[in-house]
Parts: structure tokens; sequence; C-alpha cells
């Protein structure tokens, strides 16, 4: 027959053993989700990396210093997410030996950055020079007049695509300085056989349009109008896997991908 002090050691047992399960569970999925967020960070950052190895090599062949800016503009843009990225990765390490050992108290077990802080305040401050510079190199916002690539596309009546809507030039820079390192651009800034994977995760993470964000900026076809808002204007001469240049609407500022035309 059980005591009654026996039966409460019991149950506090089992509620124990319950809690720690509960917080293994957690661990797991912090891991998971720290460890996603972390292998899009370092491929981003790869790929900004093979940029600058790319620009330095055409530097050192042509002294044009195009694609090396846009490789450290994009590593400086990179600064923020590898911040959160890290934090995850310590957060999901002290989740996991919290579990194992529910009394110990959370704190940093490793230094997971990939460059020092000094390295990386370099390139931040580089980036926002170029960000607020005027010359040949700096982002433009096309306002009144919208841009057009510099070798234009055969006309068609509809064109299916992607956008992201912001509502500073400030946010509108920073993504097309993202997007810049997977393509080509042109005089107009239009980024030819640009990342549309890219593009789709930039709308989800950045637009600011309720409508469209969650479907990664998701616009659908879009058919030609007799008085067509800016966004179709531009939508209907980017070029097919490009996108544009960032412009300005009256909701804001836009920049679009497109998909297909016919």
């Amino acid at each position: 027959m059980t005591t009654p002090c026996e039966g409460v050691k019991t149950w506090t047992q089992r509620v124990e053993a319950h809690r720690a399960r509960l917080l293994t569970f957690r661990a797991k999925l912090q891991r998971f989700k720290a460890m996603d967020s972390t292998t899009r960070v370092l491929a981003d950052t790869a790929t900004a990396l093979n940029s600058a190895a790319a620009g330095v090599e055409e530097w050192s062949t042509s002294r044009s210093t195009n694609r090396l800016i846009a490789a450290a503009k994009e590593l400086a843009s990179l600064q923020v997410r590898q911040d959160e990225a890290k934090e995850s990765l310590r957060n999901a390490k002290c989740g996991s030996k919290l579990a194992a050992n529910p009394k110990m108290n959370g704190k940093q077990i490793v230094d997971l950055s990939l460059f020092t802080r000094a390295r990386w305040e370099a390139e931040r401050r580089k980036g926002e020079a170029m960000l607020a510079g005027d010359g040949e190199d700096c982002v433009k916002i096309w306002d009144k007049e919208m841009p057009k690539p510099a070798r234009e596309e055969k006309a068609c009546n509809q064109v299916r695509g992607r956008h992201v809507l912001v509502t500073n030039s400030e946010k509108a820079k920073r993504i097309y300085i993202e997007m810049s390192v997977t393509g080509t651009a042109d005089r107009q800034g239009f980024l030819r056989n640009a990342n549309s994977g890219r593009f789709a995760s930039l709308a989800t993470e950045r637009s600011e349009c309720t409508g469209t964000a969650r479907q990664g900026g998701d616009l659908g076809w879009l058919s030609k109008d007799n008085n067509p808002s800016k966004l179709q204007e531009v939508a209907f001469v980017t070029p097919r896997n490009a996108c544009s240049p960032p412009f300005r609407s009256g909701s804001g500022f836009h920049l679009f991908y497109c998909e297909e035309r016919r």
C-alpha cells in the first residue's frame, strides 16, 4: 500500500520527468530553427564572398571596381542577419544544455562570429557610405520617370512576377543591394539573371505589402491596362528573370521581379 508521502513523491517524479521531456523537445525545435536560419545566412554569405573574389579578379585585370563595391555592400547588409543567426545558435546551444540539466544557468558557450567585430563594423561603415554616395556606384531610386532596360524587350500582353513594397528609400536600396550580387546590372540598373528564390525570400521577410508578402510578393499574371500604374509600367519593360531597380509609386518604393512574359 502506498503512503501519502510516497504518492506525492511519485507524482513529483512524473512531473519532473515530463518537464525534462518538454525541455528536450523545446531544445530540439530551437536547434532546428537555428540551423535552418543559419544555413540560409551562410549560403548568402558564401555568395557574397564568391562575388568579392570575382570582384578582386576583375579589378586585377581591368581596374573596374563595380563588382567589388557591390560585394562590399552585400557583406555589410548581411551583418544584422549574421548577428541574429549567431544569437539563435547560442540560444539553441544553451537550450540543449538546459534540457540536460534544468538547474544550469544559460550562458554563452562559444562565439560563432564569422569575422571579428572590427571587420564587420568596417564593412558596415563602407556599405553605409556607398548607400549615401552620389557617384556612379550609388543605388538610384527612380521617381518621376520610370526605368527602362538598356536593351528593350519584345512587347507582350501579360507579365507574371513578384514585387517588394517598402515605405522608405533606404529599405528599397538595401534590398536592391542584396539582389545585386545574384545578377548582372545593365546601365539602367536592371539585374539580369537575378535569383528568383532570393527575391521571394526578401519579399517574405521585408515587404510591407500586406496582400502579397506572405506569398513571397507573388502578383500572379498582370494584364496590360490602358492607364497603367507605375508598377505595371515597370513590370511590362522588365526582362524575364530580371529584377528592376527600385522605383517610387504612390504607395511607396517598389522592386519588381519578372518570372514570365507572354
